[in-house]
């Protein structure tokens, strides 16, 4: 009686390219990312830094229909250099961050696009304890119209409802005491919103304010004006 011992079958190898792809796209994402990883360890005593980024993604996207139509298929590359600005001391702190996104479709007309984000919120002191100017902007996509396509602002498929809108708001203030006796808080705004290649979301602003507080804040009676 022979007994046959039972071959071990060989395992299937599957390459998918696209996700092979996708590795090879993300790759300088993740080197970007160690290293501003281990540059945040090292300096970490210091109170100001400019640091660049540089970040790059491939979206394969299939969007199938429930009708006899074909799908629509498109792939998306995208390459996004940046900067950031970072402050915790001096005359100017804050946060500012900017990067350029580099987009080539493959069904969409015109195939290259760039897409601008920012956002930035800073605070400079133009004379010492008296007169600051705080200023925060950001460019970003949004839908334009409730009514229109909804979607993410991550998402890289073509979307004709959303656009580009940037902000940018400038505050001048005067902060100081009056006499010993109370502290007050001048400050002047504008802003405006501006979106690009269309005027239905644009619009300026401007306005005041003035506080008034009493000096002694450890007293158990004190008062305040706005």
């Amino acid at each position: 009686m022979l007994l046959k011992t039972p071959t071990p079958q060989r395992r299937r190898r599957t390459c998918h390219a696209l996700s092979l792809l996708t590795l090879a796209a993300l790759l300088p994402s993740l080197a970007t990312a160690q290293g501003t990883a281990q540059g945040t360890s090292q300096g970490t005593g210091r109170a100001t830094g400019l640091s660049t980024t540089l970040e790059s993604s491939l979206t394969y996207i299939d969007t199938r229909r429930f009708d006899t139509a074909p799908s629509l298929r498109e792939l998306t590359t995208e390459l996004r250099p940046g900067v950031q600005f970072s402050s915790r001391s001096g005359r100017v702190q804050g946060v500012a961050s900017y990067s350029l996104g580099l987009l080539h479709r493959s069904r969409t007309n015109p195939a290259f696009e760039a897409q601008h984000q920012l956002a930035a919120s800073l605070t400079g002191q133009v004379i010492e304890n008296f007169a600051y100017v705080d200023v925060s902007a950001s460019i970003g996509r949004q839908s334009i119209s409730p009514f229109g396509q909804q979607a993410t602002a991550e998402q890289r498929s073509n979307n004709p409802n959303q656009q580009e809108v940037g902000t940018l708001t400038i505050t001048p203030s005067l902060r100081g005491t009056l006499g010993g006796l109370a502290f007050y808080d001048l400050r002047l705004t504008a802003s405006g919103t501006n979106t690009r290649k269309s005027t239905a979301g644009d619009s300026t602003s401007t306005g005041g304010s003035l506080s008034l507080n009493s000096a002694n804040r450890g007293a158990l009676v004190g008062w305040g004006l706005n």
